[in-house]
């Protein structure tokens, strides 16, 4: 048997999303571009790595900071809300799914060809590094909704390749 691949593993979020329907649970996938270096044309749920800008997680952006630090209690503040906000992000990257809420508390709705088209740039900023999901939410004067993530389970990839996740 080959020595197993030593890897770091990173850390990241993954997102399960859920709906109930009259024919029971509904689980909603992304499929990933054929391309990609990590599990390319899988179907998965949408997540990846905790960023650095994911550490900007705050009460003054986010609701649910209180709720995502107690979900990682064994971890420090900061980075439990990093995950947190890792989760949102990639959704919103990979899915086009935004955890937000707007000033009068309803959540965000992406439907309509203008705000769909806005959001779609948004998204594609995000995904490029030209902008952070923080600087859309305060843009649109929204707040990430980190209350609605609910902890499910902690995995690690097994260290079958360099890229390993926590």
């Amino acid at each position: 048997m080959p020595d197993a691949i030593v890897a770091n593993p990173r850390p990241a979020s993954t997102v399960v999303v859920m709906r109930d329907s009259s024919a029971g649970p509904e689980m909603f996938m992304v499929r990933r571009h054929q391309d990609t270096a990590f599990m390319g044309g899988a179907y998965v749920f949408p997540g990846g790595r905790v960023d650095a800008h994911d550490r900007d997680g705050s009460d003054a952006w986010c609701d649910g900071v209180a709720h995502a630090t107690s979900q990682l209690a064994g971890l420090d503040a900061e980075t439990a809300v990093a995950y947190h906000v890792a989760a949102a992000r990639e959704l919103f990257e990979e899915a086009g799914v935004l955890l937000a809420r707007d000033a009068e508390g309803r959540f965000v709705s992406l439907a309509g060809d203008d705000v769909h088209a806005r959001f779609k740039a948004y998204r594609h900023d995000v995904h490029s590094g030209a902008a952070t999901l923080r600087s859309i939410v305060d843009r649109e004067r929204l707040r990430l909704a980190l209350d609605t993530l609910v902890l499910f389970a902690h995995w690690v990839t097994p260290p079958i390749d360099t890229r390993q996740f926590d």
